[in-house]
C-alpha cells in the first residue's frame, strides 16, 4: 500500500492537472472533492471493484455445470465403396434437482458392425433418468458449487468494501494532517 506522502502527492498533482493556471490560485480542494477523485481514480480502489466482478464470473461459471449437455459419437469405416460400419449415438443429458434426466437416439448400420450396436433400421429411441441412490440427495457437487460461488461473492464484496475504506481512510488522513501542516504552516 501506497504510503500517506505519495498519496498526499497523488492527490496534489490532481489538483495541479483539475485547476487551470487562469482560475485563481488560492483555489482550495476540498475534503469532498479529495474524496471523490480517490473514490474514482485511485488505482487500489479501481483493482477492489474487480473483486466483486470476479466473483460474479465465477458464479457464472458454477451455474454452468448446470446446463444440458449434448453429447455425439460418430465412427465411419468405409473400405472400397464397402460400409464395413457407421455407428452414430447422440444423447441429451439435462440435470434437474435431484437426478439427471438422459435422451438418446442411435443409428447404426454396415456388414461388419460389431453385434452389441446393432439397431432397428430406422433406430433406436432412450429416455431415462440418473438417481444416485443415497448421493446427491440432499447436494450434490453442482449445487454445493454453486452455494460456495455464491458465499465467495458475497466475501469478495465485504473485502471490497473493506479495502476500500482502508485507502479511503489513508487518503483522507492525508488530506487532514496536509490542511493542518499548511495551516500551521500559514
Amino acid at each position: 500500500f501506497p504510503s500517506h506522502d505519495s498519496i498526499l502527492v497523488i492527490g496534489l498533482f490532481s489538483l495541479l492537472f483539475k485547476v487551470n493556471a487562469q482560475i485563481d490560485s488560492a483555489r482550495v480542494l476540498t475534503a469532498e472533492q479529495y474524496y471523490t477523485q480517490v473514490s474514482m481514480y485511485h488505482p487500489l480502489v479501481q483493482q477492489a471493484n474487480l473483486l466483486t466482478e470476479a466473483a460474479r464470473m465465477e458464479v457464472r461459471i458454477a451455474k454452468g455445470a448446470m446446463d444440458p449437455e449434448f453429447k455425439m459419437k460418430y465412427y465411419d469405416k468405409l473400405l472400397g465403396g464397402t460400409n464395413y460400419f457407421r455407428v452414430w449415438d447422440n444423447e441429451l443429458h439435462v440435470p434437474i434437482y435431484f437426478a439427471k434426466v438422459v435422451a438418446g437416439y442411435e443409428n447404426n448400420s454396415g456388414v461388419n458392425l460389431n453385434g452389441e450396436n446393432y439397431t432397428p433400421a430406422n433406430g433406436l429411441s432412450s429416455l431415462g433418468f440418473y438417481i444416485p441412490l443415497g448421493q446427491g440427495l440432499f447436494t450434490d457437487q453442482r449445487r454445493t458449487a454453486i452455494k460456495q460461488s455464491e458465499l465467495m461473492q458475497s466475501y469478495a464484496e465485504a473485502e471490497k468494501i473493506k479495502q476500500i475504506n482502508k485507502i479511503i481512510l489513508e487518503a483522507m488522513t492525508s488530506y487532514y494532517q496536509w490542511c493542518y501542516q499548511y495551516r500551521d504552516w500559514e
